[in-house]
């Protein structure tokens, strides 16, 4: 038997037609009944959404709090260490977003605004 694989695509077309697919694969079955593309549209949004925020978030503040020692002058302990960490991944977020900013505005000039910076050049589902 051939195995078959299927794609689900950003497009709402491109998921309708794998809908379809799954539906005439497997035209019986009680576990595809309950599929529709605005289903997996929000499944893949939502996959999107946490694999951004665990790779530009969580991973970025876990190396910095294994690398923390806490601020000096306060107690040892995990609450310092959180303290120092958020401030730490603050400044370097501040940093590359001001990078990103300077780095667009020599690109474009005329769309130099940071409101076009956050809402332009962001990453796009």
């Amino acid at each position: 038997m051939r195995r078959r694989t299927i794609n689900i695509c950003n497009t709402r077309a491109c998921a309708s037609i794998d809908i379809h697919m799954i539906f005439t694969l497997y035209p019986n079955s009680y576990y595809v009944k309950w599929l529709n593309s605005s289903l997996i549209q929000g499944l893949w949004n939502h996959v999107f959404l946490f694999s951004n925020l665990s790779l530009f978030v969580l991973l970025p503040f876990s190396y910095l709090f294994a690398e923390s020692a806490g601020f000096v002058g306060h107690r040892k302990g995990i609450i310092s260490r959180a303290y120092e960490t958020f401030t730490v991944f603050s400044l370097l977020a501040f940093v590359v977003l001001g990078l990103t900013y300077v780095i667009s505005a020599l690109i474009d000039p005329e769309k130099s605004s940071l409101q076009t910076l956050l809402s332009e050049y962001h990453l796009s589902h």
